[in-house]
Parts: structure tokens; sequence; C-alpha cells
């Protein structure tokens, strides 16, 4: 399910610890927070953990929703109606298409892509993903510094190397090990950086098991950020 979010451009993470969950809603005002009350705690302990979030002035509006198989009525009465919780309650056991609808539409509602239309991962520290443009015989190996379904910024050895609106064919993208050959159109260079370049990526060079791995590897890069990051 979660791949299945970050395709639709969302950036998505999974959590296993309650406690730091909390920490990070404060660290991301307006993050939407799904919490499966199946697992982890019994559910009147979750009870108490969304109302002290609910109630609390150390959280901005937290949009909380229900994960759930239980089917009872007064459980869903009680957070959907008493407790106004912005992000809904979700039976799973409506299936896997059902329940992405309904995630999908939740997500929607609450605004949850912001203004970006595509989520990006920042990978300038990640020395597995790194590409390759085949240039007058020789290959040019680059840095990617960030990558999204559209697009990348990466980083050459030289100042323009690519002008813009150069047509590149055949480049070669390493996402940790996942090989992906595409082609691309160089939109420009950074004012700050001659060397790193802009790129889209042709969508028709871009089948749906190429943008299958390249989301495979933005959702990795975000897991990553999430569990690193110091809350």
């Amino acid at each position: 399910m979660i791949e299945e979010i970050v395709s639709e451009e969302y950036e998505a993470y999974v959590l296993k610890d309650h406690n730091r969950a909390a920490r990070l809603m404060k660290a991301f005002p307006g993050s939407v927070l799904f919490i499966n009350i199946d697992s982890t705690m019994k559910e009147p302990e979750w009870e108490r953990y969304i109302l002290e979030m609910k109630n609390s002035d150390q959280y901005d509006d937290p949009r909380i929703g229900i994960f759930t198989y239980d089917e009872n009525q007064e459980l869903a009465k009680k957070y959907l109606i008493d407790y106004s919780l912005p992000a809904g309650f979700i039976r799973l056991k409506l299936g896997f298409a059902e329940t992405k609808k309904i995630l999908l539409d939740v997500l929607k509602a609450n605004e949850a892509k912001g203004r970006r239309k595509f989520v990006r991962a920042l990978c300038a520290k990640d020395a597995q993903a790194t590409i390759n443009v085949s240039r007058d015989g020789s290959i040019i190996q680059g840095k990617l510094l960030d990558i999204s379904s559209a697009g990348a910024a990466c980083a050459f050895p030289q100042e323009g190397l690519f002008s813009p609106k150069s047509y590149l064919s055949d480049i070669q993208l390493q996402l940790r090990g996942a090989r992906i050959m595409l082609n691309a159109i160089v939109m420009g260079t950074r004012q700050d950086d001659a060397r790193v370049h802009v790129i889209l990526f042709d969508p028709k060079s871009t089948d749906g098991e190429k943008r299958r791995r390249v989301f495979r590897y933005i959702r990795g890069n975000l897991q990553r950020f999430i569990e690193s990051y110091p809350v």
C-alpha cells in the first residue's frame, strides 16, 4: 500500500514507534497520521494517545485517521462523530483496491500533497544513486542529487556539458542496484553551479516497470530519511 501511495505522488512513511510518531508530528505540522489501532497497543490505549495529541497545544491541528479490521459501528462512531478525526476511519476488510481508493480520497481532501506535483527523493548523500550518459563514444558519469518520476538534478564533473534542450538517449540510472535505461531532455543548469544539470525524463521511454523502479527507490529513500530524522 505504501508503494501505491508513493506512486500517486504522496510522501508516505511507515512508523513502528508511536512515541516517535508523536514527536515527528510536532516536527512536521500538517502531516496526516494514520494509526492501525489493531497493532502494538489495546484500543483504549490508542484512544488516550489520540486524545492527548488532539487536545494538546503542542500540535498544530493534528490530522489523524484510523485503520482497523474491527467492524464495530460504535467504534467508528466514536472516532468519526465524537472525536471528529479529520482523516477518517478506514476498515481494512474492504480489500486492497477499495482501501486504496478511500485512502487517496482522504489524502486529497486533506491536501496532503501540498504544492508539489511530484514527490522527490533527495539523494546527494547516497553513493548508490548515479547517472551515466553516453557522449561522443565515451561515458560521462554523474551524481544524482534528487529524483522524481518526472526528472532529476544531477552533477557532472564539468560545467555546461550538455546545452539546454539537448536530447539525451539511453541514459543509465543506477538506483541502489536497480539499473534503468531511459531518455531525457536537458532543461538547463543551476545558476549557482553550472555542473548541475536539470533533466526531464521522456515519458515515452519510461514504461510502467521503469516508473515502478523509480518509485521504489523514492519510497526507500523517504523511509531511510524518516528513520534517521533526529527527534
